[in-house]
């Protein structure tokens, strides 16, 4: 049973360790282009991200971005 709670423990450790290196070591707003593209290659739509991008880590990690407008091609 020690050797589980151990194993548990160390398991836990490396994933807070982890993600708390993600968190400090990667700006969220070096994602801006890649999902810029993205949405653009498949959709089509035009995606404006006007405000920072930000780490959410609570209850699942993810970026959360303020104000931002899709636009469809040809539309003005």
């Amino acid at each position: 049973m020690k050797r589980v709670i151990t194993t548990l423990a160390i398991l836990l450790v490396v994933v807070v360790t982890g993600m708390s290196a993600l968190v400090l070591l990667v700006n969220p707003n070096d994602f801006r282009a890649y999902m810029v593209q993205q949405v653009e290659q498949r959709s089509g739509y035009r995606l404006e991200v006007s405000s920072d991008l930000r780490w959410h880590v609570w209850p699942q990690l993810s970026i959360l971005a303020g104000r931002m407008s899709l636009t469809a091609p040809g539309a003005s």
